[in-house]
């Protein structure tokens, strides 16, 4: 399955995937690109060692007068983008301090019935689009959500506020712990980072401080699936021949007429992206309904202009049964680009999960 990840001529740093189950929370996929396997790992510190001292001759030889300018500019950027690879980064649940991975507009879908469950949004509520980027004229929530419209959820995001932000995307499981897999301390950092330095304008459109997992936006899309259902993934099923107990739900307290209205939103969004990807529509056989996000890095520097792509989103739409979020780290595509990979890995959850 690690095999669907990245988009072919990218050159993404990293990538990350998981799919869960709907109606029990049992993680199916967990997988995170570039891999290391257990007999490697001294190979792996002997490759950063290799690193650093190749760094190192490169500018003894410029230096030395050996090796002109533009050889020594692209020598530097092939041992940097090695080195930027983390192989030891854990990218598909928690990688704690040594990555940053904003989720952008996926949370869109959470900010929505956040703003909804607040009274601080109606279902047909009209707000006029004051993008920088794109003019979208006056729409509502479902044209918003279709189109991702930035200014339509800076604007819901200043009527929330920060803080209330922040505690919207953890009742959906971002900057939640889960067992054996994201620890409290991570948990705690990151939502601590969001909350301290988080600015409205970009939480509103998952960006800024917030940081996450495609754990953590799978299991927010389960929620979605399960219209309100909270169930903590779980990655252990049995211990010997004893069944592990499943988590405990509880119902998030959002009305079901929201959630139907964001899955109709979701729906459209998806048929949208099909139109502009045909890889997508030849995949999305049983009624996949998700939402991109790209998440805009720097502008200038090392990764100047690359960006952490983004699709979640959950299938079949009429009954759920899994929920799925991809992404690419550092990448120069854009979220309906990884799409087609994240349809391509349910049809081989769906496949393999068959009697």
């Amino acid at each position: 399955m690690i095999s669907v990840l990245g988009v072919p001529g990218d050159p993404s740093v990293g990538a990350g995937a998981c799919v869960i189950e709907v109606a029990t929370g049992n993680i199916l996929v967990l997988a995170s690109v570039p891999r290391v396997r257990g007999t490697h790992y001294a190979e792996q510190y002997a490759a950063a060692d290799r690193i650093r001292m190749d760094r190192d001759a490169a500018r003894h030889l410029f230096a030395a007068g050996l090796l002109d300018r533009a050889d020594l500019g692209r020598e530097l950027a092939r041992l940097t983008a090695l080195n930027d690879a983390k192989p030891f980064v854990e990218r598909a649940a928690d990688s704690g301090r040594q990555s940053y991975c904003p989720p952008g507009s996926v949370m869109k879908c959470a900010l929505a019935l956040g703003a909804f469950e607040a009274n601080v949004l109606g279902a047909d509520e009209l707000l006029t689009c004051k993008g920088d980027e794109h003019e979208h004229g006056t729409i509502n929530v479902h044209q918003a959500l279709v189109v991702s419209c930035n200014s339509f959820f800076r604007q819901i995001g200043a009527r929330l506020g920060a803080e209330r932000i922040i505690d919207i995307f953890r009742a959906f499981g971002i900057c939640q712990p889960v067992p054996w897999l994201i620890s409290e301390a991570s948990a705690r950092h990151r939502y601590q980072a969001a909350r301290e330095d988080g600015v409205v304008k970009n939480l509103s459109i998952g960006q800024g401080t917030i940081s996450t997992s495609p754990l953590e936006v799978a299991a927010m899309m389960s929620v979605i699936a399960r219209k309100g259902v909270v169930i903590e993934p779980r990655v252990v099923a049995a211990i010997d021949d004893r069944d592990c107990p499943p988590a405990s739900s509880r119902r998030l307290s959002i009305g079901l007429s929201h959630f139907e209205a964001l899955h109709a939103a979701m729906k459209a969004a998806t048929e949208r992206l099909e139109r502009q990807e045909p890889e997508l529509a030849r995949r999305a056989r049983f009624g996949l309904a998700g939402k991109t996000g790209t998440a805009e890095g720097e502008k200038t520097g090392r990764h100047g202009g690359e960006n952490w792509a983004w699709f979640a989103g959950f299938a079949p739409l009429a009954a759920p049964k899994y929920a799925v979020a991809v992404f690419c780290e550092h990448t120069h595509v854009r979220g309906r680009s990884v799409a087609p990979y994240a349809a391509a890995l349910l049809e081989l959850v769906n496949e393999r999960s068959k009697p």
